[in-house]
């Protein structure tokens, strides 16, 4: 025992410490009320924990069951939530891109909404009525399909006029869908595909700034951004030399035709709606060709112009640019 006084530690059983003379009865007492202290914590903590396991205890399976489903459901949705940020900083796809097998190079368009069909009112009544339509985003190969592009995939150049740098021409629908099959194979991100001409549209007419021709509205300034009859020399031109338009694509007017996934419905126009880019109508079983070629007046290159063309038939003013579109 020792003093509470004095600190010095009593051997003898007397009754007050030889040190400082303090009662003895006095540090009995005061250790015992340290002892009291103590043991009362100790209670306190042990009655916490019997109510703690008596709870647990009386709780059905059925509630517990209850309380583990809402914490697994919190925390899967915790889990989903984190995964879709991670998914999103992974596939999240840039501005431009290069599709490694044929060497394409892919510009992303910001999706919006656009009046499709002749809003200068010079146009032929296939692109009437004007009907505003509204698109997703999507990619669009910067130039259209050049032969050298079409080597790396096809064994065959089907082209009339035969250099790497032309764009592929005397293609019809089911060589494209040779080349797309090609492109798609073992690829589960993104599916390459023939544009809709609502696409197209879209494309050439820079969206919403409505441009008459592919990168300007100006019929003077179209030479700067299109071959056609005048300024061809009767011949088709590599891709990309002409100026192109805000999207940064080449060529939507002149040079060649270009195929569209769509069928062509003269009176297609009439049945489309802002939210419903199906096209309806009088279908003529041609698909739908756009942008004009090196042999024909600048009426047809237009970005609003439309024809429609075999699907199985060639020909040497024909080619085709692609899409690109997240699965």
């Amino acid at each position: 025992m020792k003093c509470t006084n004095c600190g010095n530690k009593i051997r003898n059983p007397i009754n007050f410490c030889p040190y400082c003379r303090t009662s003895l009865n006095q540090i009995a007492l005061t250790v015992s009320s340290k002892s009291k202290s103590s043991l009362r914590k100790y209670f306190f903590i042990l009655i916490l924990l019997l109510l703690i396991v008596t709870t647990f205890y009386f709780l059905s399976l059925k509630d517990i069951n209850f309380l583990m489903d809402k914490f697994s459901s919190s925390f899967n949705k915790f889990k989903t939530y984190t995964t879709s940020l991670k998914e999103k900083s992974i596939t999240s796809l840039p501005k431009t891109f290069i599709e490694p097998k044929a060497n394409i190079e892919f510009i992303l368009l910001k999706g919006g909404c656009f009046n499709m069909g002749d809003t200068f009112g010079d146009g032929d009544s296939d692109e009437k009525p004007v009907v505003q339509i509204c698109v997703q985003d999507f990619y669009m190969s910067k130039y259209e399909i050049t032969q050298g592009q079409w080597l790396r995939l096809i064994d065959k150049n089907p082209s009339y006029f035969k250099d790497l740098n032309l764009p592929v021409d005397n293609v019809n629908m089911n060589d494209l869908l040779v080349f797309l099959s090609h492109l798609n194979q073992n690829n589960e991100k993104i599916k390459y595909k023939l544009p809709t001409e609502v696409e197209w549209e879209y494309a050439c007419k820079s969206g919403a700034k409505g441009e008459k021709y592919s990168g300007t509205s100006n019929e003077a300034e179209l030479k700067s951004y299109s071959w056609f009859g005048t300024t061809s020399a009767g011949k088709p031109h590599h891709v990309g030399m002409l100026k192109a338009n805000s999207f940064g694509l080449f060529d939507l007017s002149g040079n060649v035709w270009e195929w569209t996934e769509s069928d062509y419905s003269p009176d297609c126009y009439n049945f489309m709606t802002k939210g419903s880019h199906i096209c309806k109508g009088t279908f003529t079983g041609n698909k739908v060709i756009r942008g004009g070629s090196w042999n024909l007046s600048e009426r047809f290159a237009r970005c609003s112009a439309r024809r429609g063309a075999d699907p199985l038939g060639k020909a040497y003013n024909i080619g085709f640019r692609i899409v690109a579109i997240r699965q």
